[in-house]
């Protein structure tokens, strides 16, 4: 009879981010009495980015790098939530079976936390 093999695939993906942040005006805040803990302020930032995987079998493997320039806010709320946002615009370089392209792309983030080390 005929036997049906069943071949397994699997993929490790792999993302390095790397993020430099400039607070234009914590101090700014700080003398008008707004709240600057945590870094609650607005900022200039370029981000790095590096994504990839470690496939087995017929998996598709396209590694990029991103390099984006942003801006962004960070606020508190209350002592130890914040919420931040940023935007900036990404030039990226794709490569997909042997075929390379570089490209720009729109960036929008939008996050809330919670710092677990509060003052």
């Amino acid at each position: 009879g005929n036997s049906s093999k069943s071949n397994w695939e699997w993929s490790l993906p792999l993302e390095v981010i790397a993020q430099s942040r400039y607070y234009y005006n914590l101090n700014k805040r700080s003398s008008d009495s707004k709240n600057v803990a945590n870094n609650s302020a607005n900022f200039f930032a370029i981000m790095a980015n590096y994504s990839s995987s470690v496939n087995a079998g017929n998996l598709p493997h396209s590694p990029h790098i991103l390099l984006a320039p942003q801006y962004g806010m960070r606020r508190m709320l209350g002592r130890q939530f914040f919420i931040e946002g940023e935007i900036g615009y990404g030039f990226y370089r794709y490569t997909s079976n042997s075929n390379t392209e570089v490209n720009t792309t729109p960036m929008l983030s939008l996050k809330a936390g919670y710092f677990f080390m509060g003052k």
